[in-house]
């Protein structure tokens, strides 16, 4: 925040890349940790929130596939 203050989270945390791989960042180097707010609130400031609400109806309807299909796949 501009104030100095940090984020409290301890729960819900994930590996946020500083340059998104969508852009061409690396997949191993450049990875902090963020709250899931936080990297979600990045995602859309970086990739836009066109972008960030169809990677997750596309995360979601795989996730469905996988749960409901008879064959899982090798992604689930």
């Amino acid at each position: 925040a501009e104030d100095g203050r940090r984020c409290e989270e301890i729960g819900f945390l994930e590996l946020d890349h500083v340059l998104p791989v969508a852009l061409g960042g690396m997949g191993k180097g450049g990875v902090r940790i963020l709250c899931r707010t936080h990297n979600q609130h990045q995602a859309r400031r970086i990739l836009g929130r066109a972008v960030v609400a169809a990677g997750r109806v596309a995360a979601m309807a795989s996730f469905a596939s996988c749960v409901f299909s008879r064959l899982p796949t090798s992604r689930c």
